[in-house]
């Protein structure tokens, strides 16, 4: 595989990056490089609804923000470079506007139940355990990790009436 120009970033439009939306500018060179990442990158924009871009270099720096132009300024050495394998590929994190936290330990359970009998056998019994911060530290780390896990990078977590068990679920995630 040859080596990447190491001006290229995953954006492809602005002056210093060329990506459409990019923020960047000149002072941004002032920024320390923590990650390099060289792959396909996959994304959609008002353009394209899929558009896979490969052979591109992203570097993230130490506040996981993206950036562009890379150089050896920037202070990473060609053996920091993470490169995806074949049929690898990176892509924008998954939104999911509407997780019930607390009902995360039982899920899947009792599809074939009428809603009102789910709730009344599943849901308000289990609610009532979340007045226990370590029951409600065990199940929301659980739902956090495994929503993080399964490419869920921004969330709208639904937490229970409890006012230090919803405080808790917002600093786990």
């Amino acid at each position: 595989m040859a080596a990447p120009t190491p001006y290229i970033c995953v954006r492809p439009q602005c002056a210093l990056c060329r990506f459409t939306a990019c923020t960047m500018s000149s002072n941004d060179a002032l920024v320390d490089i923590a990650r390099v990442f060289r792959g396909t990158f996959v994304h959609s924009n008002e353009n394209a609804p899929v558009e896979v871009l490969e052979d591109r270099i992203l570097g993230i720096d130490t506040e996981g923000r993206e950036v562009g132009k890379l150089s050896q300024a920037w202070g990473f050495r060609i053996s920091d470079v993470k490169h995806l394998g074949a049929h690898r590929f990176f892509m924008p994190g998954l939104v999911d506007t509407h997780i019930h936290a607390s009902q995360y330990s039982y899920t899947g359970t009792a599809l074939d139940m009428p809603l009102l009998q789910w709730l009344n056998t599943y849901t308000f019994p289990v609610e009532a355990k979340y007045k226990d911060l370590d029951f409600s530290q065990d199940v929301y780390t659980k739902v956090v990790k495994r929503t993080l896990k399964n490419g869920t990078t921004t969330a709208c977590y639904f937490a229970t009436i409890y006012t230090d068990s919803t405080l808790l679920l917002g600093e786990i995630a």
